[in-house]
């Protein structure tokens, strides 16, 4: 369990809008899980709501992307 206790959670302004844009960091993880198709995630980390790290390893033979 992780709770952080030095904010308040409520709903996203973004809930109540039929069409928004996404940050360049979602953009990029959605780009980044269409490549890796047969990986594992290890870890993602989120801060602010925004993605900001992944680590994965990849079972593909082939990849066009850094893992870092």
């Amino acid at each position: 369990m992780d709770l952080k206790l030095d904010s308040e959670e409520r709903p996203r302004r973004e809930t109540d809008q039929s069409d928004f844009l996404l940050s360049a960091e979602v953009v990029r993880l959605m780009a980044l899980l269409d490549k890796i198709q047969d990986g594992k995630i290890f870890k993602l980390e989120i801060r602010a709501g925004i993605p900001r790290r992944v680590l994965w390893e990849n079972r593909a033979a082939k990849f066009g992307g850094d893992s870092t």
